[in-house]
């Protein structure tokens, strides 16, 4: 059968589970839209807004989303630039580190004492040694995501 639109506004020759076949009426295509619309509404809250692979010691992004590049401040402290703007600060990031030798304890922390450690175009931490000397370092594995 061929496909058809008649005068009404229903397309025919076509076939959709629980129609007869070759008729498919507006309120159906507009109800499936709906359906698919919030779907991918609530799939849209848990995607990340951004995420990187960082390696400090090389300052070198390996692989991203919405970053643009990374700011190195200075040893262990990095400032990671989104490529848009997210809509307001009220995001969260999780973040991790893996130390240059085994058994190395690494900390991933916001800038302490900075009021703008968080903007809408950019985030600062820093990575440093979670046991001893709590030393900043210069890691070969950052791993950020930002979730909003």
């Amino acid at each position: 059968m061929a496909i058809a639109i008649n005068g009404s506004g229903t397309l025919t020759g076509i076939s959709v589970g629980g129609l007869p076949d070759g008729i498919v009426d507006a309120d159906t295509i507009t109800n499936s839209t709906i359906a698919t619309t919030e779907l991918n509404a609530g799939v849209n809250k848990v995607l990340s807004k951004a995420w990187c692979s960082y390696n400090a010691s090389t300052n070198a992004v390996r692989g991203s989303e919405n970053i643009s590049s990374v700011t190195d401040n200075g040893t262990g402290d990095f400032t990671f630039n989104f490529s848009s703007d997210l809509a307001n600060v009220n995001y969260a990031v999780t973040a991790s580190a893996i130390g240059s030798s085994n058994g190395d304890q690494m900390l991933v922390s916001s800038v302490a004492g900075a009021g703008t450690y968080k903007n809408v175009g950019n985030f600062r931490c820093q990575v440093r040694y979670a046991g001893g000397s709590n030393a900043l370092n210069d890691v070969t594995d950052v791993n950020v995501v930002v979730f909003q």
